[in-house]
């Protein structure tokens, strides 16, 4: 074991498995998506009853979805600060055996029609990408200044690609239209190889765990010293706000679109894969320069601005080519936010709390995710457009939060 202090800058082996990691744990929840449309809503594939309403499969759908973001919310902090104290590393490791049994037991769940074993392996997968945030942690032992928000950036792309590779895996080797061997399990066994391959990558280059010696022992009190900060505290809110917004307008597309222009899972998908590749273009190329030019708080401010006027083009112009039109801009802007926002809360926290600062976001990223689609399952039965309004407005309302704050190096 090696104490923090005494860290290297990290080698590119090491920052490469990283991102590995945190792509794999992502991937594990966005091809779920259209591979749940066939599992719960009507047609031969359903394991639900063939008389259950529209409206409850709905519900069932978004209860799914949230499950594993919702146990990332209640364990995300704890396990955080679990990996200030008995390192990173061994942390990592129990995340990813977590996920192999999760995809484990989904596909036996998928073989004998058990929504139970579906849940149970969506709250294990929950368990396991809080690897994720123990993997920011981990770059932020290391590195420091614009190096660490680039850094933070990449582990960005490694998310949208997964956002991007997910859904089509997902819809397409689900859709037997499109591949005549294709099942609701396959992309299952394709993620549970994928889970092993991330404890392989682990094992192999990750070689040094990070400790503070510091660390208070593991209670409530000692995992809320990050919450104490005030700054801290107001940017984590701020945060909760702006995820919500593009959690709900992300996770109503599904539900949505089929509703208002027919479109099937996999037009979805392409269109959500859309959006990730401007991502991965704003989150490297683009982001390396803008760290060059403007600051990450400035980054954050505008960077909601846009978005959020663009969320409230949408509503007013809801026909598919203003859509696909205004996303792009959108999808730019709230991809620069992310890890503009994450080196912001890292720059004004202490680095025996990085841990914890890590799990606190990600326990309020998911609370984003998990709440939302509950929200928007309730909300599409209410309005098929009453999403996006919620979505605009309160990406405006955290664009006005962030605005109210002054500056600090």
């Amino acid at each position: 074991m090696l104490n923090a202090r005494k860290l290297q800058p990290m080698k590119r082996s090491t920052l490469i498995a990283l991102l590995g990691i945190i792509f794999i744990n992502s991937f594990a929840f966005f091809f779920v998506m259209p591979v749940f449309l066939h599992l719960f809503m009507p047609g031969a594939d359903s394991i639900l009853p063939s008389g259950l309403s529209h409206a409850s499969r709905n519900l069932i759908f978004g209860i799914a979805v949230g499950l594993s973001a919702f146990t990332q919310v209640i364990f995300a902090p704890f396990v955080g600060h679990l990996s200030d104290r008995v390192g990173r590393k061994r942390v990592m490791c129990w995340c990813l055996c977590a996920l192999v049994l999760a995809m484990v037991l989904a596909l036996v769940g998928i073989a004998v029609h058990s929504l139970t074993l579906i849940f149970v392996s969506q709250l294990l997968s929950g368990l396991s990408s809080i690897s994720q945030p123990v993997a920011r942690a981990y770059i932020a032992d290391c590195v420091t200044g614009t190096m660490k928000a680039f850094y933070f950036s990449l582990t960005t792309v490694a998310m949208v690609i997964a956002l991007v590779v997910g859904p089509l895996v997902g819809g397409v080797f689900s859709d037997k239209a499109l591949l005549v061997h294709a099942s609701n399990s396959l992309p299952y066994w394709i993620a549970l190889l994928l889970a092993v391959m991330s404890v392989v990558l682990l094992l192999a280059f990750v070689k040094r765990d990070v400790i503070h010696d510091n660390v208070a022992v593991l209670s409530f009190r000692s995992i809320m010293a990050v919450w104490r900060q005030p700054l801290v505290r107001y940017l984590l809110l701020s945060f909760l706000v702006f995820e919500f917004a593009w959690a709900a307008y992300y996770q109503h597309l599904y539900l949505a679109w089929p509703i208002q222009y027919h479109a099937s899972a996999t037009w979805v998908s392409l269109f959500t894969s859309y959006q990730g590749v401007l991502m991965i273009f704003a989150t490297t190329l683009m982001y390396w320069w803008l760290l060059k030019k403007v600051s990450v708080q400035r980054i954050v401010i505008w960077g909601l601005l846009i978005t959020g006027l663009c969320l409230l083009l949408m509503l007013l112009f809801p026909t598919q080519l203003p859509q696909w039109i205004l996303v792009t801009p959108a999808a730019i802007a709230i991809a620069v936010v992310y890890p503009s926002n994450m080196a912001w809360m890292s720059n004004n926290t202490a680095p025996e709390h990085q841990g914890s600062l890590m799990g606190f976001s990600n326990s309020i990223l998911n609370l984003a995710w998990s709440s939302s689609s509950y929200a928007v399952a309730v909300m599409i039965n209410v309005n098929v457009r009453l999403p996006m309004l919620i979505s605009s407005v309160m990406m405006l309302v955290a664009f006005g939060l962030m605005f109210r704050k002054k500056e600090r190096p």
